[in-house]
């Protein structure tokens, strides 16, 4: 037991010592006792959870979501459910768990079933409660990160392409985490297409940009102590800012824009609060600002002056097939889009702008 422990010690002097010691020997006082006690800590340890710790201590709790006030509510329960399994708590999961139920749930999720598993994940399940709820979502993300390709790259404090695409496999199934290393739309909507008839089968049709619109308000920083991820100050509603890069002008745009998510997506719509598609709400924060854009998103891709997208800016527009969206300025857009979170789409941020191929990128400001 005294040779474990001295054992012990060593391996975490050598973990948490910020300047390594080499021995002239490293085998020099190793004998057959102690090497099997260090093998023993080195094949019981879960290095998972050691590198949550370390990367935790490096910055400092620095996850947090973006959720309406019913939403954070939960927090507690949330909590208490993390605490009742062996997944270990930390304020990283809680932070994320709080990101699903927002985008699951809404503003306002159903009392007996906050991140709407019914609907979902689960449209067989009866006599579903908050708890069974929460439970069924947290195993669906933690089974989703085991099975990851790179399972080393994965933390709650760190908002990565890898976390993405354990996200999407609370959707999509662990199925896609496993043969997905990184999230990207193309290959949810693949994999979706692939097993749509099982999926049609249990009454399903789950969001294929759920990763991304998770991502949207989940907020981290990077171990270096650097923006990282989906870091920048993401907006929730009315008065609320861009952390953007750009003209005045530009972020005046980004920021009017901003005034309008939340309000509902409406296919053909042209009010800023009663209901607009993608091209519309282009159209109607530009023309508050006294620029004329065509109606049609494939028309705006000829309006303005085109740039690349390296050189794109706080009130730049982008253009994909058959949608178009502001640039915010720090990596992300703001837009009308019918997917969720909003039941049937509405105006919202995302965060990631790339996440689907584009067609061009213009300057309507002069």
């Amino acid at each position: 037991m005294k040779h474990k422990i001295i054992a012990l010690l060593c391996s975490a002097s050598i973990l948490f010592s910020s300047v390594p010691v080499y021995a002239d020997d490293p085998f020099k006082g190793w004998n057959d006792d102690n090497q099997e006690s260090v093998w023993t800590i080195m094949e019981t340890t879960d290095w998972t959870k050691m590198q949550d710790f370390l990367t935790l201590e490096a910055i400092n709790n620095t996850a947090s979501a973006e959720v309406s006030g019913t939403v954070r509510a939960y927090e507690a329960e949330i909590r208490r459910v993390i605490n009742s399994t062996d997944i270990g708590i930390s304020d990283g999961l809680v932070e994320l768990m709080l990101a699903l139920m927002q985008v699951m749930g809404g503003n306002h999720p159903p009392a007996d079933d906050p991140y709407n598993v019914k609907t979902w994940i689960d449209p067989s399940i009866n006599n579903i409660n908050a708890e069974t709820s929460i439970k069924k979502v947290l195993i669906k993300l933690d089974t989703a990160r085991k099975v990851h390709q790179s399972p080393d790259k994965l933390s709650y404090f760190v908002n990565s392409d890898e976390l993405r695409s354990v996200i999407q496999g609370v959707m999509l199934t662990t199925r896609y985490t496993q043969e997905n290393e990184k999230y990207s739309l193309e290959s949810a909507t693949s994999f979706y297409e692939k097993h749509k008839e099982e999926f049609d089968k249990k009454g399903i049709v789950p969001s294929l940009t759920f990763a991304d619109d998770v991502s949207a308000i989940f907020k981290t920083t990077s171990t270096s102590g650097s923006a990282g991820g989906q870091s920048s100050v993401i907006p929730g509603g009315p008065g609320d800012s861009f952390n953007a890069v750009g003209t005045a002008e530009g972020i005046e745009v980004v920021n009017y824009a901003a005034q309008f998510i939340g309000n509902p997506y409406v296919y053909g719509g042209n009010s800023l609060t009663n209901g607009i598609d993608c091209s519309g709400f282009t159209q109607q924060v530009f023309a508050h600002f006294g620029y004329v854009l065509p109606r049609v998103s494939d028309y705006q891709a000829n309006s303005g002056v085109g740039i690349s997208y390296d050189e794109a800016r706080a009130g730049d527009i982008i253009v994909y097939p058959g949608h178009v969206a502001i640039l915010t300025g720090d990596g992300g857009i703001v837009h009308a889009s019918n997917s969720a979170p909003y039941p049937k789409g509405g105006i919202k941020y995302t965060a990631n702008a790339l996440y689907r191929n584009y067609i061009a990128v213009r300057r309507i400001l002069q």
